[in-house]
């Protein structure tokens, strides 16, 4: 089942990976999303302008208008899916079916967007 969170995350970063971690990307500058095969950073809202809604669910349940920003995988060995903040506070998480998950990213524009849907499996 989806679920939906509005969460002013630290760092304005958001982070998807399996529920025992990962290697975080490096840092690039206007790329507001970026990945290794364990991790992907997504930017989103500043806190200090406000709340980012942040929606994780099966791609199944999920999406948004036109293509999605990302569209790629992550490994996923414990078959369980986390969204968290740089803090490694845990935001929204998801059992999985498999080693290795589909993950697609939606966000409601390109620079500090408020609205983040994350697609998982499909």
């Amino acid at each position: 089942m989806a679920e939906t969170v509005a969460i002013a995350p630290p760092n304005a970063l958001l982070f998807i990976s399996d529920s025992s971690g990962g290697a975080a990307p490096e840092f690039v500058e206007n790329r507001p999303i970026r990945s290794t095969d364990t991790v992907i950073s997504v930017d989103c809202l500043p806190d200090m302008d406000g709340e980012t809604r942040v929606t994780l669910g099966a791609a199944t349940e999920v999406g948004m208008a036109g293509p999605p920003v990302f569209d790629g995988t992550i490994k996923t060995p414990t078959k369980g899916l986390l969204v968290s903040t740089v803090e490694h506070e845990e935001i929204l998480a998801a059992a999985v079916p498999s080693l290795e998950t589909r993950i697609r990213i939606w966000t409601s524009r390109t620079v500090d967007p408020d609205d983040s849907v994350i697609a998982w499996g499909g």
